[in-house]
């Protein structure tokens, strides 16, 4: 007998690694209709990746969500459809059915609005497909330790809904590649008269917006998070889509790297040196066409101080860079930097930091670049 394995519901599969700015924001953002459906059944359809941006280029795989709340049925349940879209896994559609608890399950999940882990156990109604193929469901204790919202998700995708997968082709690909790749319309107006404005793009990439900033001397400056553009005036109608934007980016003459160091490592390389170890994190490598983007963050104790780097690497054609942002402070100050982070340190995953762990990070840095212990190098 072998366990039959379902893709992931929406959300489940997917782990909130955004940096949460209070114990009460939600990497999930739910809009007041979507809200107003989920609890009184209303029939409603939204693409939540519109209003969840950093949603559509989660774990480096491009997606779409739509979420279409059918209405009550005559068996007297919710029916809901979502369909899950990445650009080269294909689509999973889900056809759940809702009771009143479930909802109201939902909705006081999604109202509680924290992002702070807890530890469940529930019972899931699993598939199993025996050796002649049949498949049946299982009554099976789970125990999950997640926020709120990811628990009530994974306990209605195991026992509310049933999923279908569809393999991608050739022609879906295409059409997916041109919705996540190319601007909208309004952008694309304000592109060619260079006025101020901002939109996302879907891409694994980029979770930030990219921004028009205005006219400089002859030229339209972008910014796109990585990388800030002066793109000719005469140049500015090819673009019309982030590949195109990408072109742009291999001219260091155009494009200039803005140093942003990967801060999600900090809390386990400020425990190292308080352990006299030294800490060398995973190495995050991005590829933006003909651009390799590498960072990875580093410490050691050094003479009774902390050493942090964060180095970043940038490769382009005929064109490489390198820059290192670099802490040092007093590895007495270690301690009293870390102790309100010790629950965390004992739950979260060195390789794959909870989001409790990104947010101590996060604060951390900033709690040493305020102190100006943090420099940049352009090495």
């Amino acid at each position: 007998m072998k366990k039959y394995i379902i893709a992931a519901l929406l959300l489940g599969s997917m782990e909130i690694n955004a940096y949460a700015e209070t114990d009460t924001t939600l990497q999930y953002h739910f809009s007041n209709s979507l809200i107003n459906s989920i609890r009184n059944c209303y029939k409603y359809n939204e693409e939540f990746t519109k209003i969840n941006p950093d949603l559509a280029d989660m774990d480096a795989t491009c997606q779409r969500i739509n979420i279409r709340i059918n209405g009550i049925q005559a068996d007297n349940l919710c029916h809901a459809t979502i369909t899950h879209k990445t650009q080269n896994m294909g689509k999973t559609t889900y056809k759940c059915k809702l009771n009143r608890s479930q909802r109201g399950e939902l909705y006081n999940a999604i109202m509680t609005r924290s992002s702070e882990p807890i530890t469940s156990t529930f019972t899931v109604l699993e598939e199993y497909e025996d050796e002649n193929g049949n498949i049946y469901r299982e009554p099976t204790l789970k125990t999950m330790t997640d926020s709120l919202i990811n628990i009530t998700i994974e306990k209605l995708k195991q026992n509310a809904c049933e999923a279908k997968y569809e393999e991608p082709n050739e022609k879906d690909q295409k059409q997916f590649a041109e919705y996540i790749l190319t601007f909208s319309d309004n952008f694309q107006k304000k592109l060619q008269t260079c006025t101020p404005a901002q939109e996302y793009i879907r891409t694994p990439y980029l979770t930030k917006p990219i921004k028009i900033i205005g006219k400089e001397a002859n030229s339209c400056v972008i910014d796109s998070s990585a990388f800030i553009y002066h793109i000719p005036m005469t140049e500015i109608y090819k673009l019309t889509n982030y590949d195109q934007l990408s072109v742009f980016a291999t001219d260091p003459q155009i494009a200039q790297y803005v140093p942003s160091p990967e801060l999600r490592y900090t809390l386990f390389a400020l425990e190292s040196c308080f352990n006299e170890e030294e800490y060398t994190s995973p190495t995050n490598t991005q590829m933006i066409n003909a651009i390799q983007m590498t960072k990875q963050t580093q410490s050691y104790n050094q003479d009774h101080n902390c050493v942090l780097k964060y180095r970043e690497e940038v490769s382009r054609p005929d064109y490489y860079e390198e820059y290192e942002t670099v802490c040092v402070f007093s590895d007495s100050e270690i301690a009293d930097l870390i102790s309100p982070y010790q629950k965390v340190l004992d739950t979260s995953s060195r390789q794959k930091p909870s989001v409790g762990a990104e947010k101590a990070s996060l604060n951390l840095y900033k709690i040493l670049n305020k102190k100006g212990y943090c420099k940049l190098n352009n090495l």
